[in-house]
């Protein structure tokens, strides 16, 4: 019997980021990005400069505001729980 599957450390669901909202320099750097990174794996972002890869990364670690879309932490791991002392 297999064993369940373990709940990822980090789920992203749909995340878009747009710089400029409104203007006529708008641009979309995130475009509905969606992954799931499960415990004990490492995971490389790559691509070129300008890409959004650091963007992913604050938007995601709630280091920037959140962009319209869902991003699901485990309980033990929130933003919040990870600042407590």
């Amino acid at each position: 019997m297999s064993e369940p599957a373990a709940a990822p450390v980090l789920e992203l669901r749909g995340v878009y980021k747009r710089y400029g909202l409104g203007t006529p320099v708008e641009q979309e750097v995130l475009h509905g990005i969606s992954m799931a990174l499960q415990p004990a794996e490492f995971v490389a972002l790559r691509g070129p400069s300008g890409s959004g890869k650091s963007t992913l990364l604050t938007s995601s670690a709630c280091w920037s505001r959140p962009p319209p879309a869902r991003s699901a932490w485990p309980d033990t791991a929130s933003p919040s729980s990870m600042m407590r002392s």
